[in-house]
């Protein structure tokens, strides 16, 4: 069973520095340290929505989102960044992916704006 839990932002970096861990960080705007530096920075009237799908003690997927109301974007300006994706676990990524679909689905969300998304990331392969 794999459950979706909102985490603070400050939930991030453990998930990050764990060695055990097998998400795989995909670039540096996906990174705690960058998301936290932007939220303190240029980021004050973001509101964070960062979401990880777990199943028992693995965690499967992280997407660090923000907004409200039905639509949910990546947390950050996309003018700012390159480019930004999901935080999968290699082997897993269809089921975590398909996890925080369902709770996105379920908590009401209606838009979902990935701007600024490499041909090769994460999101447009195991999304799509």
């Amino acid at each position: 069973m794999v459950e979706v839990v909102e985490l603070p932002l400050s939930g991030l970096r453990p998930l990050w520095r764990w060695p055990g861990s097998p998400l795989t960080w995909p670039c540096l705007f996906t990174l705690p340290c960058w998301l936290e530096a932007w939220t303190a920075s240029l980021g004050r009237a973001a509101v964070p929505r960062l979401y990880a799908a777990r199943s028992g003690t693995d965690t499967l997927a992280v997407a660090p989102l923000q907004g409200g109301g039905g639509r949910l974007r990546f947390l950050g300006d996309p003018e700012v960044l390159d480019h930004q994706d999901l935080v999968l676990a290699p082997g897993r990524e269809a089921e975590g992916v398909a996890a925080l679909w369902s709770a996105w689905e379920r908590g009401g969300v209606e838009e979902l704006h990935l701007e600024r998304v490499r041909p090769d990331s994460q999101v447009l392969g195991f999304l799509a």
